[in-house]
């Protein structure tokens, strides 16, 4: 059982773009758990959220080396070029889908803030866009190059009218869409 106040090093295995913060693949950071504790035993079907505090501890802690998708908070400032104020991406599993999917956002309708899962199989490039029922793009929400793996977009404080949209996946091998509604 590892205990709030203990001092682990951390080996990163996902990036994560959660809350303005980033984080390079395959780094080593000092870590200490702050608010929760964590057993040895996970389960591969859930994402796990633990808080974290960056800092310079002692390099001689032992390495905990997780094997399943986890999200982080952190401590750093980030400079403001590096922000995204509606919009963050995170990888949430390196593991690749059999198939591309696009989940309905949740929740459904929202006011101030959803999430959009997606999963591609293959490396690609991808567009997730926002749409008018009338077909016209009215938001970009990603468009880069991204490996495979399963992704969410945490989109909050939409600048866009209450009504009714369409969100577009577009892969190099194929096109997925799903409906939303903003509420007043």
């Amino acid at each position: 059982m590892k205990k709030i106040g203990t001092n682990y090093s951390i080996l990163i295995l996902t990036v994560a773009l959660l809350f303005g913060s980033i984080f390079a693949p395959q780094t080593t950071d000092a870590a200490r758990i702050s608010s929760a504790n964590t057993t040895e035993s996970f389960s591969r079907e859930q994402t796990y959220l633990f808080p974290f505090f960056f800092s310079t501890f002692s390099s001689t802690a032992p390495v905990v080396t997780p094997s399943f998708p986890f999200l982080l908070f952190t401590g750093l400032d980030i400079p403001t070029d590096l922000q995204k104020p509606d919009t963050t991406v995170a990888l949430i599993d390196q593991t690749a889908p059999s198939r591309m999917f696009l989940d309905q956002n949740y929740p459904n309708p929202f006011r101030d803030a959803t999430s959009i899962r997606y999963g591609i199989p293959r490396n690609s490039f991808v567009t997730v866009t926002i749409h008018t029922v009338l077909g016209s793009p009215v938001k970009t929400l990603v468009n880069e190059r991204q490996k495979a793996g399963v992704f969410t977009i945490n989109l909050s404080k939409p600048d866009l009218m209450p009504g009714l949209y369409f969100y577009r996946l577009q892969t190099e091998y194929g096109t997925l869409t799903r409906r939303l509604t903003i509420s007043e």
